[in-house]
């Protein structure tokens, strides 16, 4: 197991502890290999409207993937590779349903750099800085103009049963929908159909020249499920789901030790000792 090309990391779970906190570790890591000529790449359930935050937790990154795989931004140029977004006609039947069906539900949209967010959304998605609550995402919503990359949903009685929320707006999906929930995070997402880190990664890779089998992705939850199978080489946190770990090439150490690092580190010793 090589020093790879591409080295793409989820966030939440895996460079970033349970408690929201970056790892200096993790940081210097991710430096160790974009010394070394690798390209450095964040692949995370965050929004791009938080990048700056995000980024000041772990470190300078070469490429982010945001919205789970919706955005790729290059950090050199602030190119945007990969930019797919939700028919803006279906959002407000789709949040109306929803709202009918779950009451007390909460809503967040993302609409390109910008989150219209509902009570209760900051406190379940780090980091901390966000912008004001509203009542209502859909009263400061404008179909016309807007470009959704996902469609938040979040509820009180479901922080700790995510699939059954996801259950509760699947029937309530359009053509061209998916819905998924992530592990840390107690939210359930809609996204376009067909979107997942591996697929942004797919395009990221080729704008690199370079094949899957010479990239290695670490990841902890469901959504980074495809990420790992993408990969030459995926790298389950101990702390990750079963599901992941069971189809992980590899398993790293718990986040809050800084597993990451760890692996990374024994990468390069290994490099070395083989000289």
């Amino acid at each position: 197991m090589g020093i790879p090309k591409l080295a793409v990391f989820d966030v939440d779970g895996t460079l970033v502890d349970y408690d929201g906190s970056g790892l200096a570790e993790n940081r210097d890591a991710l430096q160790r290999l974009r010394s070394a000529g690798t390209s450095v790449a964040i692949a995370t359930g965050r929004p791009a409207a938080i990048l700056d935050e995000t980024l000041a937790e772990i470190g300078d990154v070469d490429y982010a993937v945001c919205s789970n795989g919706a955005t790729i931004t290059s950090m050199a140029t602030g190119e945007r590779l990969r930019d797919i977004v939700l028919p803006a006609d279906l959002i407000e039947g789709l949040v109306t349903s929803v709202r009918t069906s779950v009451p007390g539900v909460g809503t967040a949209l993302e609409l390109g750099a910008e989150l219209l967010e509902e009570t209760g959304f900051a406190r379940r998605v780090p980091p901390s800085s966000h912008d004001a609550p509203i009542d209502d995402v859909l009263e400061a919503f404008d179909a016309t103009t807007a470009s959704v990359h996902r469609v938040i949903f979040f509820h009180d009685d479901y922080d700790r049963d995510l699939p059954a929320l996801a259950a509760h707006i699947q029937p309530h999906l359009a053509m061209g929908c998916d819905v998924f929930h992530g592990v840390m995070l107690p939210i359930v997402e809609v996204v376009p159909a067909g979107n997942d880190k591996a697929a942004a990664l797919d395009v990221l890779a080729g704008h690199l020249g370079i094949d899957a089998c010479e990239a290695m992705a670490f990841g902890d939850g469901l959504n980074d499920i495809e990420m790992l199978q993408w990969a030459g080489t995926g790298v389950a946190m101990a702390n990750a789901h079963d599901d992941a770990k069971a189809i992980a090439n590899a398993v790293a150490g718990q986040v809050a030790d800084g597993g990451v690092a760890h692996f990374i580190n024994a990468l390069f010793n290994d490099q070395e000792s083989s000289r």
